[in-house]
């Protein structure tokens, strides 16, 4: 087909000897290809269409000073051919990956999905195995699934490692409740651009984060692997700290925030369960799932109204619905704090709606009212860190 196209259909000579022609071709055939294998589709077409043209402009410059050397015509038609091919057959491969991911994804339902609605039946232990199953669909390139690390209300999280350098990896996956809830979906990019920013001692880092098959369909975020305990775990087997190792901590945990914070971002959800202590005896600040830029804040509710963070380390201005700023994560820290000392937050109550009253109205007891022993410049740091006035708090982390 080239060859009839070249000695009948060709605008141009071709003076070139067959061998110099074929080899030619061959190179063009094999950037075609490169193209198509290594760049995505859309990018491919575009590299195609430049070398498309410049064949033929050179061609013709060559045609109109000297001799054509080689067909454009012949060259074209296998530049495109060669090209466009390898494109198509990427996209139907990525296509069929796109749709086995999604069909693993309905798997999870016994009816027809529901943005944050699970079937009833369904174990988390089920959901685990099934994400498992599909782990070479599920791990981004340059990584390897190995196991499950643990879930939540909006995410899964799985260990991996990567196969270059072999590091240890937490590979969190957006909940597969909420995988096509739009609203969802934006929180988790939002925490990867926002953790991501952020390089800190005490903050985990972000290694990589996407969305899986690039179709905005699985987003990911992987995460350094740290190992330790969180707060919540070493506070259910000790009860409490001492005044000195609970300011320890959480002097850790406002070097991290400040770090945060000098990038404009507020955590929003600082609690025992978002703090790691390593085996080093270093703090990590983890989960900026519902972290925004404080300048871009509009309060602490989704679009349809729902405050998000944990009632019990919420600032007054956040209970209101207010603007949430650094004020509002060193509110949050004071609360941890207080419970680190005393072994439970300042407003313990098991009603959600009597909790947020009580951060609005009520005074706080102070450590030292109750019975326990501290520094009083300690006691008055930590009360200050706890004032309804956002104003009244410390500047600054």
């Amino acid at each position: 087909f080239l060859g009839m196209i070249q000695s009948h259909q060709s605008p141009y000579p071709a003076t070139a000897s067959p061998f110099v022609q074929n080899l030619v071709r061959g190179l063009v055939i094999g950037l075609g290809i490169l193209a198509g294998v290594l760049l995505s589709p859309s990018v491919a077409l575009g590299v195609l269409s430049v070398l498309f043209i410049l064949i033929w402009v050179n061609a013709f410059q060559l045609y109109e000073f000297t001799h054509v050397i080689v067909n454009p015509l012949g060259l074209s038609v296998a530049l495109v051919v060669s090209g466009i091919s390898t494109i198509l057959a990427r996209a139907l491969a990525l296509y069929s990956e796109r749709k086995r991911l999604e069909g693993l994804m309905e798997t999870y339902f016994e009816e027809e999905l529901v943005p944050g609605q699970a079937g009833a039946s369904q174990t988390e232990s089920a959901l685990v195995a099934r994400l498992l199953a599909a782990k070479d669909l599920l791990a981004p390139p340059g990584m390897v699934i190995e196991g499950h690390l643990g879930s939540g209300g909006m995410s899964v999280v799985l260990s991996a490692r990567q196969k270059a350098s072999g590091k240890e990896v937490a590979l969190k996956l957006l909940s597969p409740q909420l995988f096509r809830d739009e609203e969802s979906r934006h929180r988790f990019r939002r925490e990867a651009e926002t953790a991501g920013s952020i390089l800190h001692e005490n903050v985990v880092g972000v290694i990589a984060s996407g969305n899986r098959l690039g179709f905005l369909f699985m987003p990911y975020i992987a995460y350094e692997r740290v190992r330790g305990p969180t707060l919540r775990a070493l506070l259910a087997q000790e009860g409490k700290f001492s005044p000195g190792r609970a300011a320890a901590v959480s002097m850790q945990v406002l070097k991290g925030l400040a770090a945060a914070h000098e990038k404009n971002i507020v955590h929003r959800d600082v609690k025992p369960e978002n703090v790691i202590i390593t085996p080093e005896g270093v703090i990590k600040i983890l989960d900026f799932g519902i972290a925004r830029v404080a300048e871009a804040d509009d309060g602490f509710r989704t679009s349809t109204g729902i405050v998000l963070g944990t009632p019990a380390y919420m600032a007054p201005e956040v209970v209101r619905g207010q603007l949430a700023g650094p004020a509002a994560d060193i509110y949050a820290v004071g609360t941890m704090m207080y419970e680190l000392i005393t072994g439970q937050p300042p407003f313990a109550t098991d009603n959600v709606s009597a909790t947020l009253v009580a951060h609005l109205e009520k005074r706080a007891a102070t450590p030292s009212e109750q019975g326990f022993e501290m520094p009083r410049a300690l006691e008055s740091a930590l009360m200050s860190m706890l004032e309804k006035n956002p104003a009244e708090r410390p500047p600054t982390a």
